[in-house]
């Protein structure tokens, strides 16, 4: 069936029925070694129709990085996104590579006992941080970290609309694989956490 449409395709692309049919092994080249930061809990991304979105990840999700600590990765788990959901993000669920928007905020569980937390905290990260701090100073992007012993969360909004222009990563949605992806953005990974 599938076939047989591109077949289509490629007849009105140009102008005359298609000459062969190709048959392709594409190889699929995945990076191998990738240093574990923690299971995940939630994206906040702003879409393409101009809203913020939380999406809850399965922390069987791992959040994961390259060993350069330039590359972030959402590692196994269920990561499907419904069309539905996809449609209300103002994505077009027909495409097999779908921009979900600007990646705003991520929060995943670690330990790190470096920083003195023995056991499996919470970690909220805003993407922009640093440059966010550069420009408005560090109070100006604290006030926005809620408070977790008074059950206040982060405000992932707050943050994106006073700073709307940092350089963060874009959130990819394969919907054939139904894995997320990060595309560029100013991210460092260090022993502190991720940086910027």
């Amino acid at each position: 069936m599938s076939l047989q449409r591109a077949g289509q395709l490629s007849q009105a692309f140009h102008g005359r029925p298609p000459q062969k049919v190709y048959e392709v092994d594409q190889a699929i080249v995945a990076r191998q070694d990738l240093a574990f930061l923690g299971a995940m809990e939630e994206l906040a991304v702003a879409t393409p129709n101009g809203e913020l979105h939380e999406l809850a990840i399965s922390p069987k999700v791992r959040l994961c990085a390259d060993p350069d600590g330039r590359q972030l990765y959402l590692i196994g788990g269920d990561q499907q996104i419904t069309d539905a959901h996809l449609r209300r993000m103002g994505a077009d669920p027909r495409q097999d590579s779908i921009d979900l928007g600007e990646a705003v905020a991520i929060c995943y569980v670690a330990v790190k006992r470096h920083l003195g937390n023995a056991d499996d905290d919470a970690y909220h990260h805003f993407f922009g941080e640093a440059d966010a701090q550069k420009q408005a100073g560090d109070a100006a992007v604290a006030q926005f970290y809620g408070d977790y012993d008074n059950n206040q969360p982060p405000d992932s909004a707050g943050f994106y609309e006073e700073f709307p222009d940092l350089d963060r990563p874009r959130l990819i949605y394969d919907r054939l694989s139904k894995q997320i992806s990060f595309a560029g953005g100013s991210y460092k990974v260090r022993d502190v956490g991720i940086v910027n």
